[in-house]
């Protein structure tokens, strides 16, 4: 039996696929099997496929386009590994991704999903690195405002899934992956290598660019569920603050800001007593958020001190020319 079950599913993916097979059957640890579900794709994807002899590679072509949620999921029912690694069509896995995970994990059995910092790149070149949280405190907390981990890195221990029956939601179109870290960070601890062990290719044809709206729908459904649990008394009205704070929104009214600032205070309060998070993590992440507010209140203020200076400026210098045009007038 494998160590590792690889899971990709894939539609419509003949332009990256052989590159994203290529990286994981090269992989520096070998004792894993690939399983690929061809969601009914209509491209090449399926000749391409049927091209690889490798034994380690087990293909479903499923009859019917099912989506990549129920496709990741029948991947993961028919995975035998005791480690489910999770893998796009379209990324690119370090050579040394399977080994780096693996050692990790083994060394810290708390730990039952584990993700990687990615590279984010394009048909121009490298983007940016993307560091996400490396401890599972911070994971947590950082749960409240955004998914914890990079899906097509993650590798997650089989027996946790089956042990609380764990599956993609396939209702939760485009943030199922968030859904299921908020389900797993019930049972057990989640975070991320600091080492990039995957390209995460970044294209006009990805999921995420073409239903994007969809996503932050569903994402916003998600962060709901976390503050209400947090939060018993919490209005719609602060539930949109916070979710504009989470989508990276820093622009708000002197009133949207004391509303912001008094729901986090009363979040540090309620989980000091609930421990729902680590106090002091929380804390920390929640005064950085504090701070970027701050900031972006005393920025308007200096710039309607400015803009008043201005004015005042003006004023006095209309009243001087007056003056002027009134002695030269005078002393005709």
């Amino acid at each position: 039996m494998p160590r590792v079950s690889a899971v990709l599913a894939v539609y419509n993916g003949e332009k990256y696929i052989r590159e994203t097979i290529e990286s994981i059957i090269n992989q520096t640890f070998s004792d894993f099997e690939l399983i690929i579900i061809n969601d009914c794709s209509i491209d090449n994807t399926e000749t391409i496929l049927a091209k690889y002899s490798d034994s380690r590679i087990r293909i479903f072509n499923n009859k019917t386009n099912l989506g990549v949620s129920t496709s990741a999921n029948i991947g993961i029912d028919n995975a035998v590994g005791e480690y489910i690694a999770r893998i796009d069509a379209d990324d690119i896995c370090m050579p040394d991704r399977f080994k780096k995970q693996i050692l990790y994990m083994d060394r810290n059995p708390n730990i039952g999903v584990c993700g990687s910092a990615i590279c984010k790149f394009n048909q121009d070149g490298i983007i940016c690195t993307v560091q996400l949280p490396t401890n599972p405190k911070q994971a947590k907390v950082y749960s409240l405002f955004n998914s914890p981990l990079a899906q097509p890195s993650v590798m997650i221990r089989k027996e946790l899934l089956n042990k609380y029956n764990l599956r993609y939601n396939t209702k939760i179109n485009n943030a199922e992956d968030y859904e299921l870290w908020v389900k797993c960070l019930r049972y057990t601890d989640i975070c991320s290598v600091p080492k990039v062990l995957l390209k995460y290719r970044v294209h006009e044809k990805q999921v995420t660019q073409q239903k994007l709206h969809i996503q932050i729908s569903n994402a916003s459904k998600i962060r709901k569920k976390l503050y209400k649990e947090l939060l018993d008394e919490i209005s719609q009205e602060q539930i949109t603050l916070l979710d504009m704070v989470a989508q990276g929104k820093r622009t708000f009214s002197e009133k949207q800001c004391r509303t912001i600032e008094k729901i986090m205070l009363d979040m540090v309060k309620v989980n000091k007593n609930n421990k729902i998070y680590d106090q002091r993590t929380l804390k920390q992440s929640l005064a950085k958020i504090h701070s970027d507010l701050r900031e972006q209140r005393n920025n308007k203020k200096r710039h309607i001190i400015f803009r008043g200076e201005y004015f005042v400026f003006l004023k006095k210098l209309i009243n001087k020319i007056i003056r002027i045009i009134r002695y030269k007038t005078f002393q005709v």
